[in-house]
């Protein structure tokens, strides 16, 4: 028995009709009869009951015909995967990806690995900065590809949301609000300083949509210095817990916050008016897949858009 004879069996059990199937299959009628028959020889049993109109199948010939249509799909399967390998290969082309700062501690590296050895002919360019900066970069043809916290609606960009993270409080541990184990509203930080990015940044936009009015703002457009400086006790930043994942505990406080929409999206965006390489369609794959990865293994204490891009 051999893959021929069983995807002629599958055409045959499917038309019930040696003709028609030979036709199909661009092989002459008695040609089909006669695998059909070697192949009933060699499994020691009828597949089919013939008649004048053609054929209808027995009890084993549909048992043996479940069986087929796994292995033919199976068979498909394998097959379809040295097709994409072999496309892969020969993929050629650059890349720029800008991504958040916040990001790109535990995503660039397992990204670009995993990529490098699925394309190996093509060249990432991984850019980091604030979500403004990334969108100039994108708007500007610099980047092919960014992914934006809090980007607004706009007609020259695709937008395809990812994820969504819950922002915490990061505070000094002796602030007198700094507990882990119950959620406050802004307000509760009294007058110590809130430690913010200049506007139009989506955290000042997040704030302001509160109501909170801050006593004093400290305006850092660095994440290693906001932490810092939360840590140094210099007041309390917003941001989500990953920014403060890789402290020692103790160092910092991630406080859950009480107010409503204290949450920001994350959204892969590339540009309407130049359409993506087909390099950059695959980075474009490779991103989502490496995003649901690092969510569902829980690395990445986030949740996925509830349209993520499948």
């Amino acid at each position: 028995m051999d893959y021929k004879q069983v995807r002629y069996f599958v055409h045959v059990a499917d038309l019930r009709n040696m003709t028609r199937a030979s036709s199909v299959l661009g092989i002459s009628q008695p040609a089909l009869s006669r695998q059909m028959k070697l192949l009933e020889q060699e499994l020691g049993t009828e597949l089919f009951h013939r008649h004048g109109h053609g054929v209808v199948l027995t009890g084993d010939g549909a048992l043996f015909l479940d069986q087929c249509t796994r292995l033919l799909a199976q068979f498909e399967d394998v097959r379809g995967v040295f097709k994409r390998t072999r496309k892969r290969s020969r993929l050629t082309g650059s890349v720029g990806i800008g991504m958040p700062v916040l990001m790109i501690r535990m995503f660039a590296d397992p990204f670009v690995a995993s990529f490098k050895e699925s394309y190996p002919g093509i060249s990432l360019r991984i850019a980091e900065g604030f979500s403004a900066l990334l969108h100039e970069w994108l708007l500007s043809g610099s980047m092919d590809l960014a992914i934006l916290y809090g980007v607004r609606s706009s007609k020259v960009l695709i937008q395809e949301r990812l994820l969504v993270e819950d922002l915490v409080l990061i505070s000094p541990p002796d602030a007198p609000f700094a507990r882990a184990d119950r959620s406050i509203h802004l307000r509760e930080i009294g007058n110590m300083p809130i430690i913010l990015p200049h506007r139009p940044h989506a955290l000042r936009s997040i704030v302001d949509q509160t109501g909170f009015k801050p006593a004093d703002v400290i305006e850092v457009d660095a994440l290693t210095l906001m932490i810092e400086l939360a840590r140094a006790g210099k007041g309390a930043t917003l941001l989500p817990r990953l920014a403060v994942n890789y402290l020692a505990p103790g160092e910092v406080v991630a406080v859950p916050l009480a107010d409503a929409g204290m949450n920001w999206d994350l959204t892969l965006c590339y540009s309407s008016l130049r359409p993506l390489s087909e390099a950059g369609k695959e980075a474009r794959r490779a991103i989502r897949s490496e995003v649901a990865r690092l969510v569902t293994s829980g690395r990445w204490p986030a949740r996925l858009a509830t349209d993520f891009p499948i």
